[in-house]
């Protein structure tokens, strides 16, 4: 990968962002960069490697100044062998619950190439989606891709992508909707398994402008 080195950079007219070397101070900042929608920022990270109970992302992250977030979850797994993992929104900062709910989606084995659609869930608890986790080894650890999209708007849409690995036999890719139609904003998320804790996992969360 190369590296590009540049001595001065102005926008197109002629504000200075770097001068001889030094990045403007106003200009560059995280702020200044997202109010003139450039790309993503991450946000925060929570690495679990022991039992814990539910894993939340509150209104700290969660704010008014994105249009936008991408979840990443990796290597997550149960502690409890072949239990769902599940998501709830709230819209007060975990003291209530969307309740209004649907998803679906649909998936593809990778062993034989097989499709099928994935029932569609309602209610305030949504399976993400619905397989159970395996708890065996490292091979049954799923890797999980939260869009979620318009989050200044009331309700909630997000799209998931998911590989996972089931009972360490069937490859999974999953391609899978989220909806929630109470008319308040989200602002916090709660991640948890059926039955049981959580194992592992390491969650990224990324705000978009």
């Amino acid at each position: 990968m190369g590296t590009l080195k540049v001595n001065n950079l102005q926008k197109r007219d002629g504000t200075a962002l770097i001068t001889d070397g030094a990045a403007s101070t106003s200009l560059l900042t995280e702020t200044a960069l997202r109010n003139a929608g450039v790309g993503s920022v991450l946000l925060n990270t929570t690495t679990i490697t022991s039992s814990t109970a539910t894993a939340t992302i509150d209104s700290s992250i969660l704010t008014s100044d994105y249009d936008g977030y991408d979840v990443f979850i990796g290597g997550v797994s149960p502690v409890t062998d072949s239990t769902n993992f599940q998501m709830k929104v709230s819209y007060d900062n975990g003291s209530s619950f969307f309740t209004d709910g649907f998803g679906g989606g649909s998936y593809n084995r990778l062993d034989n190439t097989s499709t099928a659609a994935i029932a569609q869930v309602t209610g305030a608890t949504q399976d993400i989606p619905a397989f159970t986790h395996g708890n065996a080894d490292y091979k049954e650890k799923s890797d999980l891709h939260l869009c979620f999209y318009n989050t200044k708007e009331a309700g909630v849409r997000a799209r998931l992508f998911m590989q996972h690995r089931n009972a360490n036999t069937y490859h999974y890719g999953v391609d899978y909707f989220l909806y929630f139609n109470d008319n308040q904003i989200m602002n916090h998320l709660t991640f948890l398994y059926a039955s049981g804790n959580i194992s592992t996992a390491v969650i990224k969360v990324y705000g978009r402008t």
